[in-house]
């Protein structure tokens, strides 16, 4: 039996914390939930906090902070450290000085710690697989993290958060235009075409078993996988075969990795679509993929979706064969 070793997520952690610091930077609104502070709570001990808080404020802004509002937002050295840092955020005037205070000790943990350092850990890993599997741009990918980070509580947005909070909320990470963010989220780039984000701009929960290493198949996997079923002889499809078969062997022939052959097969369900298509790619003597349904394609209709095949051949032309039933 494989001994228990602990996993380190020093990647994860320290990538969110830039975005958390571009965040806490931008955002000007009220912070309700002290959730919003847990990452960067971890960062000192308490004690530490505490005497750092003393050290940011002249004495005459502490016991303002520490007299102002009920008793859930006054500034209480007791609470927890994430329960002061929203006492203190709720005091308009605290903020600069918070700001200032996350900058100096985040700034001091990640150059301590720089992501780079921790490149070859399995989640980052993972996530560079994701984003060469899928051609993800930088940035594509790191709306994509911020909407995972978010997504399993690392970062927090609140509660009940509607698609335009979410998108100001990445952009408060990203520290960038909201509207760059829109177009990475938008229905037909990749994000949302390959079923990362839902049509509400959550993760896809689907994909955090890959990226934490709980399973052990390789992304392609959840996209397409190869069939090796047997297939039927060629003439077995008769005047198909005869009458349109060199026909789609040109078609399929002249297409290439830039622009594929998409060809959509017609008739009803049980006809044999599936496996003449099958049967093609043996023909053409190559490797036929069938696309995955395991990971849902964001806003497609929810019922059963027909088999999509790729054909591919050494050297790597791509061809994309499509049976459809219609």
């Amino acid at each position: 039996m494989k001994k228990y070793t602990a996993l380190n997520y020093r990647w994860k952690e320290n990538k969110a914390l830039g975005f958390f610091l571009n965040y806490i930077n931008n955002h000007k609104g009220p912070i309700d939930d002290s959730d919003a502070f847990d990452l960067v709570a971890t960062l000192r001990s308490h004690s530490q906090w505490i005497a750092l808080i003393k050290a940011s404020y002249p004495k005459n802004t502490l016991k303002k902070m520490e007299n102002s509002g009920g008793c859930r937002n006054r500034l209480d050295y007791d609470d927890d450290a994430k329960g002061m840092f929203r006492e203190i955020w709720y005091s308009e005037f605290g903020r600069t000085r918070l700001r200032k205070m996350f900058a100096s000790v985040i700034s001091e943990e990640l150059k301590k710690h720089p992501v780079e350092q921790y490149i070859t850990e399995p989640f980052a890993q993972k996530v560079r697989e994701l984003q060469q599997t899928l051609k993800l741009t930088d940035f594509e990918l790191d709306v994509l993290l911020v909407l995972a980070f978010a997504g399993s509580n690392l970062l927090y947005y609140g509660r009940n958060c509607n698609q335009e909070e979410k998108q100001e909320f990445v952009a408060k990470c990203l520290n960038c235009d909201v509207c760059m963010v829109r177009d990475a989220l938008r229905v037909d780039y990749r994000l949302r075409r390959y079923g990362c984000v839902d049509s509400d701009f959550d993760f896809n929960g689907n994909l955090f078993n890959f990226l934490n290493g709980a399973s052990k198949e390789p992304l392609t996997n959840s996209y397409y996988i190869r069939c090796h079923d047997e297939v039927l002889p060629w003439d077995y499809y008769g005047n198909l075969a005869e009458k349109h078969g060199e026909m789609l062997k040109r078609i399929i022939s002249a297409g290439n990795r830039s622009m594929p052959t998409n060809i959509l097969l017609y008739g009803a369900p049980g006809t044999g679509k599936t496996s003449f298509a099958k049967t093609l790619a043996a023909e053409l003597k190559r490797n036929c993929y069938m696309v995955s349904q395991k990971i849902k394609v964001a806003d497609a209709p929810s019922n059963n979706s027909p088999p999509y095949f790729i054909m591919r051949q050494k050297p790597r032309a791509e061809h994309r064969f499509a049976g459809k039933e219609q």
